[in-house]
Order: structure tokens, then sequence, then C-alpha cells
């Protein structure tokens, strides 16, 4: 796993919450961190999933939104997560993802799905909100995450 230093008190701040708080909360799988763009060529693009240790990730998906067109995104391409995730203490833990082609314009998105009992976890969107036309967040309007790269 890449944490890099500036965030590595975040992360540990996160597990605390966790472990101390309301364990309805801790309980679900969610999109921890995310790095779609770079100044100049994009690199060590990717998404990390949080979520309980041993939560088997193969049964989820991040779908990718490309949202030119902000009130109909479009599907821009699915990647399957894999793999299980570690424990780093009190029953948590992360895995990051590298995934390269990660949209970088505008009111771009990505929906993290459940397959089984199919649901949409998080629909979150960078640099605007957007509502999704096709695929599995269709009608679903994003959560801006606020921040931009």
């Amino acid at each position: 796993m890449r944490i890099p230093p500036q965030f590595a008190p975040l992360m540990l701040l996160l597990l605390l919450a966790l472990a101390s708080g309301d364990r309805g909360y801790a309980q679900a799988v969610f999109i921890n961190e995310l790095h779609y763009d770079n100044v100049s060529t994009d690199v060590q693009e990717g998404i990390e999933i949080a979520g309980p240790a041993g939560t088997n990730l193969a049964d989820y998906d991040l779908v990718f939104y490309n949202g030119t067109s902000p009130g109909a995104a479009v599907v821009d391409f699915t990647f399957n997560l894999s793999g299980t995730l570690p424990d780093f203490g009190a029953g948590f833990g992360v895995k990051w993802f590298p995934i390269s082609g990660i949209q970088n314009g505008g009111n771009d998105g990505v929906a993290l799905f459940r397959k089984t009992n199919p649901q949409v976890i998080q629909f979150l969107s960078y640099e605007g909100v957007t509502t999704a036309s096709p695929g599995v967040a269709a009608g679903m309007t994003s959560t801006d995450i606020g921040v931009s790269e």
C-alpha cells in the first residue's frame, strides 16, 4: 500500500476514529483516496478503497464517468476490483489500485458499485457535480469532492 507521507497523519486519524466511533458507519466499504491528475504527464493515478478487514473486493467495481456533458455523464470504463482488505488494526484496512486513464476534466466522476445485492455505494465527482446518464449510477447526481488536482 502506498500512503504519501503528507497523508499518514490523516490515515491514522481515520483508523482511530473508526476504531473508537460508531461501528455502524465504519462497516461500509468506501473510496478513501482518489488521484486523477498531475500538472503535466499523469502518473500514479488510482483509487484507494477502505473498509472492514477481510472484505472480498471482487464483489465491487469502479465505474468511471466522463462528465463533459454534466447533465448526462457517460460511462468511460469499468475497473474490476480484486483481493481482500488487509487488517491495519481495529479490523479495518485499505487497498490502493493503480488505474491509468482516469478522466482529468471537470465534472468527471466514479461510482463504487457492489455487484451482490447491486447497489451504488458512492458516486463521487471532481471539479463539479455531474448526473449519470447510462450505467450503474444512471439518474444519480454525484457528490463533488470539493477539490481539484
